[in-house]
């Protein structure tokens, strides 16, 4: 880590630090985010009467990049046709809602913010240290 003259200094080669490690955090986000659709949807129970495309983790993506912090969101468009009803179909308010198969609701956000509760802090910090900051 190089040497700094002021408080000033240090701390703005922090936050440049910071901002620059935010596009790796939010690629483990994304992973995340995945790993939470597997856990509630995925694993939670076996189709009898559809194949599963496993569509879902294919529209997870970085949608905000900030200084400071990362947005990950399904970017999901609504243009899933229902197959009970034949009409267009939300799939991430199906699942969160338990409008689907008869199956309990998902909670795809808690189980996100479950797992990311550790990876995500580990993830930032091995991000600072490979870029000088020595930080626990």
């Amino acid at each position: 880590m190089p040497t700094f003259k002021s408080l000033n200094d240090l701390m703005r080669y922090v936050n440049k630090a910071t901002a620059n490690s935010m596009p790796e955090v939010g690629k483990e986000l994304e992973e995340v985010f995945k790993e939470a659709i597997d856990n509630e949807v995925y694993k939670a129970y076996s189709p009898k009467i559809y194949e599963r495309t496993e569509q879902l983790k294919d529209m997870v993506e970085i949608t905000k990049i900030g200084n400071e912090n990362v947005e990950v969101s399904i970017t999901h468009t609504g243009d899933h046709i229902s197959y009970i009803k034949g009409t267009r179909f939300y799939v991430p308010y199906g699942l969160e809602g338990g409008h689907t198969w008869g199956r309990g609701a998902t909670d795809i956000e808690g189980e996100v913010m479950d797992i990311a509760r550790d990876k995500i802090p580990e993830k930032y910090k091995r991000e600072m240290r490979n870029k000088g900051i020595p930080i626990k």
